[in-house]
């Protein structure tokens, strides 16, 4: 009996051989890509190794050949099927990191092109929140029978953002202690110049009992405050007049000073202790003293009642920069 032997062997060209007769087959498996992250998810000041996993040796894997956004990608380093390099996030952004690699930017040694490449995403979180701080505090008093709506109102570039509304009377006497409010602007206005408005609403066919008060008004930035309140700060405010629409005293543009004296259906300082007008408004100004000066709408005008609702805005004298 007689028998052959044969081998196997794999030729330059990336043919399959077996001595004998046995034809040679070629190489026509495209090279795969994966591509790996060493973490899925990052946060300000993290950074991820890239690792480009290819399913045999490649030729011609380059930078060019990877497509990034939401971040930067170093320079890759490595060679024959396994490159890494490193991703930075974009800083301040919420976009994902995402990394890409196409069709056709590699060969193998039979020179079989990658038919498909690979996508990679990360998520990225990388706000930090400011340490700036910037906040308004203030005091308001409501206290009559025919009170109809008092508004705040932040003013940032012609737009309006209401953050207080109170309607009908708040208080049961004058001597009722002062509300507080407090909003803090860093999360809405960070970085932008704004105003506040107060706009107090009267309605039509009421009495003249519906003065409201503001006091304590306090603006303080990094631990600074700066008083906005009527006593020896009334040059900080100024009132707009009145209008026949919400509209109409927000876009206002004739502002002057404000009265110390009596001065109907208006925004004014009042000199201290109560106002004016009977069962109306507060006794004092908030810090108990009955010498100390305090903002306040006077609701009386001859004849007592108007025949329309009405809009009273009052408004800071000069922008707010609010830290970024």
């Amino acid at each position: 009996m007689k028998l052959s032997a044969t081998s196997t062997s794999i030729t330059a060209k990336g043919f399959v051989a077996t001595s004998g007769d046995v034809t040679p087959t070629p190489d026509t498996t495209a090279p795969t890509l994966t591509i790996y992250t060493s973490a899925n998810s990052l946060v300000a000041n993290e950074t991820a190794t890239i690792t480009f996993n290819w399913s045999e040796i490649v030729i011609g894997f380059g930078d060019g050949d990877i497509t990034t956004t939401g971040g930067t990608l170093s320079a890759i380093s490595g060679s024959g099927a396994t490159y890494t390099a490193v991703f930075t996030p974009t800083a301040q952004s919420t976009t994902d990191g995402v990394i890409t690699v196409g069709a056709n930017v590699v060969v193998d040694g039979a020179s079989n092109a990658n038919t498909s490449g690979d996508t990679l995403t990360m998520t990225v979180d990388t706000t930090v929140g400011s340490s700036n701080t910037c906040t308004w505090s203030m005091r308001y008093h409501m206290y009559g029978s025919s009170i109809g709506r008092f508004e705040v109102y932040v003013e940032q570039s012609g737009s309006f953002t209401r953050i207080l509304e109170k309607v009908n009377q708040q208080h049961t006497s004058t001597t009722d202690e002062w509300d507080l409010f407090t909003y803090d602007f860093m999360p809405s206005f960070a970085g932008q110049d704004i105003r506040i408005y107060c706009i107090y609403k009267h309605l039509a066919d009421v009495s003249f009992r519906a003065d409201v008060a503001i006091d304590a008004l306090t603006l303080t930035t990094n631990g600074t405050a700066v008083d906005f309140s009527g006593e020896n700060n009334s040059a900080r405010w100024r009132e707009g007049g009145e209008h026949g629409s919400l509209t109409a005293a927000q876009t206002n543009s004739s502002w002057t000073a404000l009265n110390t004296t009596l001065d109907n259906r208006k925004w004014n300082i009042d000199p201290g202790g109560p106002t004016v007008s009977s069962t109306t408004g507060p006794d004092q100004a908030y810090d108990n003293n009955i010498n100390t000066a305090y903002i306040y709408f006077e609701a009386s005008v001859t004849g007592q009642t108007l025949p329309q609702t009405k809009w009273y805005p009052l408004r800071t004298t000069d922008v707010i920069s609010v830290p970024s």
